[in-house]
């Protein structure tokens, strides 16, 4: 990472986003954004996905630096938060610059923005995300830099499935539950997937903890809207017959609890 880093910087300086393409272990968190500090006069926020992340990479980034957290460098997340007056490299949880927003419009003192591990998609980032672009119209120069390790998963890779996932990232999903989407329509069972893909996401449960049993369960309104918006979204072909097997295992991999023994039935619905 450190030979590309004089690239990278030169980048940001002709225009304010930046997206970063490297394999786990190649130090992305630990070497950029330390380097934009030296780009900036301002302070670099860091997004990580689970509290452990920005504890640890402040942690290490700290060391390098031969400071303590705290100093230069610290690190805030939900009940915890290690800053001092000189932090300008501070790691958070999404839901922390998310509040930091809402309280701090403007984001006063804040010059560059990096989202970590992208990859590990879920609502919180992408909720981040949407809310620095419109950010970013009111104070043009910040920088937003978007790190992953693959860019699969922002439907930037030009594959089969990066068009769909790029749909998909417009609905509420967890990764997992996008994937298990994107299987049942590769397997031919997309209108079953979306339904299983709803009930899963909103958590319906059956008297078996069964999810074909929950299938047929009669369906709320809460049910049927958020069908019908992966329905809308997803398009899938109008599917002549259930195939059990092809659904569970789109689902095995995410949610094995939630498997029961086959059904043969025609699509009624």
């Amino acid at each position: 990472m450190d030979a590309i880093l004089p690239e990278l910087l030169a980048s940001l300086q002709h225009a304010p986003n930046l997206v970063i393409e490297a394999p786990p272990g190649a130090a992305k968190t630990t070497r950029v954004p330390p380097a934009i500090l030296g780009l900036v006069s301002g302070e670099v926020i860091v997004l990580e996905p689970r509290r452990i992340a920005a504890r640890l990479a402040a942690r290490r980034v700290a060391w390098e630096l031969n400071e303590e957290v705290g100093g230069t460098v610290g690190y805030q997340v939900r009940f915890e938060e290690r800053i001092g007056p000189r932090t300008r490299l501070r790691f958070v949880t999404e839901g922390i610059l998310t509040r930091r927003l809402l309280s701090d419009p403007t984001l006063k003192g804040v010059d560059a923005i990096v989202l970590d591990e992208f990859h590990e998609r879920h609502l919180d980032s992408d909720l981040a995300l949407a809310l620095l672009k419109r950010f970013q119209r009111t104070r043009p120069e910040i920088r937003i830099i978007v790190m992953s390790a693959t860019l699969d998963r922002i439907g930037a890779n030009g594959g089969a499935n990066g068009g769909m996932e790029q749909r998909l990232a417009r609905l509420p999903l967890p990764p997992r539950l996008s994937r298990i989407l994107v299987e049942a329509l590769d397997r031919g069972v997309g209108e079953d997937g979306c339904l299983a893909a709803a009930i899963l996401g909103l958590g319906v449960r059956s008297e078996k903890n069964d999810l074909l049993e929950a299938m047929d369960l009669p369906q709320d309104h809460r049910l049927r809207q958020h069908t019908e918006q992966l329905l809308n979204i997803a398009r899938p072909p109008k599917q002549t017959r259930h195939d059990d097997e092809a659904l569970l295992l789109s689902v095995l991999t995410g949610f094995p609890d939630r498997i029961a023994p086959a059904r043969t039935a025609a699509v009624t619905r």
